[in-house]
């Protein structure tokens, strides 16, 4: 049985999310958000115009969510604080080969590059526009 913070399994209600050649949005309600430009990869600094189409609009946080928890993911959060970005990790929205390798990538990402919260927590941080 796992024990730790980091393995939710709750389902993930109230996000409507949208797909388009510039990426995915979410929003927690109405209509998605869409950027009129985007990256078409992450970070990766050099390779990839995020970091300065984020600068370009004033943005400081990222929300981090996907697969692979212990490559892309923690690979995208490394980046981003590396560029001095806030960084905070989507929990329950990554998913890892196995809890043991999840649980473990998380933590150290909440160590050492950002936080990481559930989702029902950065939504709230969302709607209260922190």
């Amino acid at each position: 049985m796992n024990r730790t913070p980091f393995s939710l399994r709750k389902p993930i209600s109230g996000l409507n999310t949208s797909r388009s050649a510039q990426g995915t949005a979410c929003t927690a309600s109405g209509a998605p958000q869409r950027p009129t430009d985007g990256a078409q990869e992450p970070f990766f600094p050099g390779f990839c115009p995020l970091p300065d189409l984020l600068a370009e609009r004033g943005i400081d946080t990222v929300v981090v969510c996907g697969v692979v928890t212990d490559v892309c993911v923690a690979g995208s959060a490394r980046d981003a604080s590396t560029l001095g970005l806030r960084v905070i990790v989507v929990a329950d929205g990554t998913a890892a080969g196995s809890d043991e390798v999840h649980n473990a990538t998380l933590r150290t990402l909440y160590r050492s590059f950002g936080d990481v919260r559930p989702t029902s927590e950065v939504l709230d941080l969302i709607l209260a526009g922190r």
